[in-house]
Protein backbone atom coordinates (compact mmCIF):
# COMPACT_ATOMS: atom_id res chain seq x y z
CA UNK A 1 0.00 0.00 0.00
CA UNK A 2 2.73 2.42 0.70
CA UNK A 3 3.99 5.31 -1.55
CA UNK A 4 0.12 6.15 -3.24
CA UNK A 5 0.15 8.50 -5.81
CA UNK A 6 -2.76 10.62 -5.81
CA UNK A 7 -6.69 11.52 -4.84
CA UNK A 8 -7.92 9.24 -8.03
CA UNK A 9 -5.80 6.33 -7.03
CA UNK A 10 -6.90 6.61 -3.18
CA UNK A 11 -10.61 6.92 -4.51
CA UNK A 12 -9.99 3.91 -5.79
CA UNK A 13 -9.19 1.86 -2.29
CA UNK A 14 -13.28 3.31 -0.95
CA UNK A 15 -14.80 0.11 -2.43
CA UNK A 16 -11.84 -2.59 -1.09
CA UNK A 17 -11.82 -0.41 2.47
CA UNK A 18 -15.71 -1.63 2.28
CA UNK A 19 -14.95 -5.12 1.26
CA UNK A 20 -12.05 -5.67 3.80
CA UNK A 21 -13.87 -3.03 7.46
CA UNK A 22 -12.91 -5.85 9.40
CA UNK A 23 -9.19 -6.08 8.41
CA UNK A 24 -8.86 -1.58 7.94
CA UNK A 25 -10.10 -1.51 11.42
CA UNK A 26 -7.74 -4.03 13.13
CA UNK A 27 -4.47 -2.63 11.00
CA UNK A 28 -6.10 0.71 12.73
CA UNK A 29 -5.48 -0.57 16.16
CA UNK A 30 -2.13 -1.82 15.40
CA UNK A 31 -0.34 1.21 13.14
CA UNK A 32 -2.59 3.95 14.09
CA UNK A 33 -3.48 3.22 18.24
CA UNK A 34 -4.28 6.58 18.13
CA UNK A 35 -6.68 6.31 15.30
CA UNK A 36 -10.37 5.31 15.94
CA UNK A 37 -11.36 3.40 12.71
CA UNK A 38 -15.33 3.88 13.87
CA UNK A 39 -14.81 7.50 14.02
CA UNK A 40 -15.64 7.13 10.66
CA UNK A 41 -19.39 7.15 10.93
CA UNK A 42 -19.15 9.44 14.44
CA UNK A 43 -20.04 13.28 13.87
CA UNK A 44 -18.57 16.04 15.41
CA UNK A 45 -20.84 19.03 17.58
CA UNK A 46 -20.79 20.61 13.99
CA UNK A 47 -22.28 17.39 12.37
CA UNK A 48 -18.93 16.49 10.30
CA UNK A 49 -17.11 13.32 10.28
CA UNK A 50 -14.29 12.58 13.23
CA UNK A 51 -12.46 11.05 10.92
CA UNK A 52 -12.12 12.54 7.34
CA UNK A 53 -12.76 10.39 3.84
CA UNK A 54 -9.61 12.04 3.24
CA UNK A 55 -7.27 10.94 6.32
CA UNK A 56 -9.12 7.67 5.89
CA UNK A 57 -7.60 7.16 2.45
CA UNK A 58 -4.74 8.34 3.07
CA UNK A 59 -3.82 6.15 6.38
CA UNK A 60 -5.16 3.14 4.46
CA UNK A 61 -2.64 4.07 1.51
CA UNK A 62 0.06 3.98 3.82
CA UNK A 63 -0.34 0.68 5.51
CA UNK A 64 2.59 -1.61 5.13
CA UNK A 65 2.84 -4.25 2.95
CA UNK A 66 2.50 -6.97 5.91
CA UNK A 67 -1.01 -5.12 7.09
CA UNK A 68 -4.01 -7.17 6.96
CA UNK A 69 -5.29 -5.06 4.33
CA UNK A 70 -2.73 -5.21 2.40
CA UNK A 71 -3.06 -9.18 2.66
CA UNK A 72 -6.29 -9.46 1.80
CA UNK A 73 -6.67 -7.14 -1.59
CA UNK A 74 -3.46 -9.61 -2.44
CA UNK A 75 -4.91 -12.47 -1.20
CA UNK A 76 -1.96 -13.91 0.38
CA UNK A 77 -0.95 -14.86 4.19
CA UNK A 78 0.48 -11.25 5.85
CA UNK A 79 4.42 -11.55 6.14
CA UNK A 80 6.96 -9.39 6.96
CA UNK A 81 10.13 -8.18 4.54
CA UNK A 82 12.02 -9.96 7.29
CA UNK A 83 9.88 -13.19 6.63
CA UNK A 84 9.63 -12.96 2.45
CA UNK A 85 13.17 -12.46 2.63
CA UNK A 86 13.55 -15.82 4.74
CA UNK A 87 10.85 -17.58 2.43
CA UNK A 88 12.88 -16.84 -0.71
CA UNK A 89 16.21 -18.02 0.59
CA UNK A 90 14.46 -21.26 1.85
CA UNK A 91 13.32 -21.63 -2.32
CA UNK A 92 16.60 -20.78 -3.40
CA UNK A 93 18.05 -24.18 -1.13
CA UNK A 94 15.52 -26.17 -1.53
CA UNK A 95 14.40 -25.27 -5.10
CA UNK A 96 10.99 -25.20 -3.83
CA UNK A 97 8.19 -22.54 -3.11
CA UNK A 98 7.82 -22.28 0.90
CA UNK A 99 5.05 -24.27 1.94
CA UNK A 100 3.82 -20.66 3.77
CA UNK A 101 3.95 -19.13 0.45
CA UNK A 102 1.03 -20.91 -0.99
CA UNK A 103 -1.14 -18.07 -1.76
CA UNK A 104 -4.79 -17.67 -0.32
CA UNK A 105 -6.13 -17.96 -3.73
CA UNK A 106 -4.87 -21.62 -4.52
CA UNK A 107 -5.63 -22.72 -0.93
CA UNK A 108 -9.30 -21.56 -1.27
CA UNK A 109 -9.20 -23.30 -4.59
CA UNK A 110 -8.51 -26.53 -3.33
CA UNK A 111 -10.50 -26.40 -0.15
CA UNK A 112 -13.97 -25.82 -2.55
CA UNK A 113 -12.81 -28.77 -4.99
CA UNK A 114 -12.62 -30.97 -1.46
CA UNK A 115 -15.74 -29.49 -0.48
CA UNK A 116 -17.24 -30.69 -3.52
CA UNK A 117 -15.55 -34.14 -3.80
CA UNK A 118 -17.33 -34.62 -0.03
CA UNK A 119 -20.63 -33.60 -1.63
CA UNK A 120 -20.41 -35.53 -4.33
CA UNK A 121 -19.12 -38.80 -2.19
CA UNK A 122 -22.01 -38.31 0.10
CA UNK A 123 -24.72 -37.74 -2.29
CA UNK A 124 -23.48 -40.77 -3.97
CA UNK A 125 -23.58 -43.37 -0.61
CA UNK A 126 -26.88 -42.03 -0.06
CA UNK A 127 -28.18 -43.37 -3.08
CA UNK A 128 -26.32 -46.22 -2.78
CA UNK A 129 -28.24 -46.68 0.72
CA UNK A 130 -31.29 -46.44 -1.00
CA UNK A 131 -30.74 -49.31 -3.84
CA UNK A 132 -29.67 -51.84 -1.17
Amino acid sequence: MEGGCGAGKRLGLLRHIREHEDAVEADFERYYPRVDYLDRYRRDFRGRPMLSLRRLLLLVDHLPQESAFASALAERHPISGEQAATYAVWSALTGKQHPYLDDLKNRRERERKAALIRERRASTAAQNRRYM
